[in-house]
């Protein structure tokens, strides 16, 4: 599950370097990014089974862009 979200995460045209703010820093967002929607670490969301991702599918508005239900 991880992995699935971490590819579509990584090849998301919102995905933003982090900035200087020190949240990004603690949740250790300098690895991967984080996310220009939600401002999440995408390290760290990916992982929590309890998490969506805001975008939509760009091929199917019902899934959101992880090929999960959307809420």
């Amino acid at each position: 599950m991880a992995e699935r979200r971490r590819r579509a995460c990584l090849s998301c045209p919102e995905l933003r370097a982090p900035g200087g703010h020190p949240i990004h820093r603690l949740a250790g967002a300098s690895g991967s990014g984080v996310c220009g929607l939600c401002s999440c670490a995408v390290e760290k969301k990916v992982m929590l089974p309890t998490e969506s991702c805001p975008a939509p599918a760009p091929d199917d508005p019902a899934l959101d862009r992880w090929g999960e239900p959307r809420d």
